[in-house]
């Protein structure tokens, strides 16, 4: 079908236009196979998603720690907030090799490698402590 307008206006320009897309649309439709090859590839992309870990919710965990379990974060940032402004027990010039030392007395194994891995000691126990730096001092 072929229009024999002349363009005299932008109307018919406009029509002319959108015949000729058209025509050239529906002389190239979409092919079947790559329409269907591309939705299986589609398919297989969603359904190999990762599963996801299951999270079981505990009643009991209140009543064991004494607090709800949304909590327990909250709990434990206020005991790591208390301790570094209120209750530092640190030491800032504690000697490395005789805590290292200290450490394999008491049966922990600390082979050459992880002594040279190992960062500054703050607390002489093995604690959640023991990294910790002190705060620096402002006047």
């Amino acid at each position: 079908m072929k229009f024999f307008i002349q363009p005299k206006e932008k109307v018919s320009k406009l029509v002319q236009e959108t015949a000729k897309l058209k025509e050239e649309n529906s002389k190239n439709p979409f092919l079947a196979p790559s329409i269907h090859e591309s939705m299986n590839e589609l398919k297989a992309v969603t359904t190999s998603k990762e599963k996801k870990p299951s999270v079981q919710y505990s009643s009991r965990l209140g009543k064991t720690y004494g607090l709800c379990p949304k909590f327990l974060r909250m709990q434990t940032l206020h005991q790591f907030l208390y301790y570094i402004i209120y209750g530092y027990e640190g030491e800032v010039k504690l000697n490395r090799s005789d805590t290292l030392n200290w450490f394999v007395k008491k049966g922990y194994e600390i082979s050459a490698e992880l002594a040279e891995e190992m960062p500054t000691i703050y607390y002489p126990d093995v604690h959640w402590k023991m990294f910790i730096p002190p705060l620096p001092l402002h006047t």
